[in-house]
Parts: C-alpha cells; sequence; structure tokens
C-alpha cells in the first residue's frame, strides 16, 4: 500500500535517475533503477515487453523450451529497442527466471516451475 500512495514519487524518481554503474554497492544499486539512460536496463524491459507480447500470443502452450531468444525479435517494438538490441538471437535471453517458462512453456510451464520452487523450499524448511 506504501508503492501505490507513493507511485508518482516513486516513478519520477526512477525516471529521471542517470546513474549507469557505481564503483561502490550503493552505486550498483542506484544503477539498478535507472530505466532511461542505461541501455543494460533499458534492454531489459524491451525483452520483458516482448515477451508479454509473445504470451498474448501463445499462452497456453508457448513457444517451446529454448525458443525464447530466436522468437522475441518479431515482438519487438523500433521505439523500444536500444543499441544492444539484436533480431537474430544472439545476444542474450529474457533476463527473468519467471518470464522464460510462461513464454516458452506457456502457463503450465510457469505453474510447473513455481511448484517445483516451492517444494523445493517446503523440503529445506
Amino acid at each position: 500500500s506504501i508503492t501505490f500512495l507513493f507511485q508518482n514519487q516513486i516513478y519520477q524518481s526512477i525516471r529521471f535517475n542517470k546513474v549507469a554503474s557505481g564503483k561502490t554497492l550503493a552505486g550498483d544499486l542506484k544503477s539498478i533503477s535507472n530505466i532511461s539512460t542505461d541501455d543494460s536496463n533499458v534492454e531489459r524491459l524491451n525483452r520483458w515487453k516482448s515477451a508479454w507480447r509473445m504470451f498474448q500470443e501463445k499462452p497456453f502452450w508457448g513457444y517451446g523450451p529454448g525458443t525464447y531468444q530466436f522468437q522475441y525479435s518479431g515482438y519487438q517494438r523500433a521505439h523500444e529497442m536500444t543499441s544492444i538490441s539484436t533480431t537474430t538471437g544472439d545476444m542474450g535471453g529474457i533476463h527473468s527466471e519467471y518470464l522464460r517458462p510462461l513464454i516458452e512453456s506457456g502457463v503450465i510451464g510457469l505453474l510447473t516451475f513455481l511448484m517445483l520452487v516451492f517444494t523445493v523450499i517446503k523440503l529445506l524448511l
């Protein structure tokens, strides 16, 4: 509820953050929220948005294991791409352990992954 109440202030703080990386842990933590000028962060958002569009097209079964990096280029929008964007599937993946099974195996894959995670946590506790 605190995040909801202060969402505009949080967004403005993130929007105008220009830190690309730091030499300290505090600097690195600040750079994580730079979603306006840090190509790595902006590219991550591009890939997540592409993943969401992919999910909307094939929500139940997905695109198949290991296929995200070869399929997402067609779901990118020109205005969301960065200098490190690719259309050939040769420069990284989705950067999300939750979106990958959702895109590659659909809702069934995500539920299976979450069930596995929760089972392991329960066994360890």
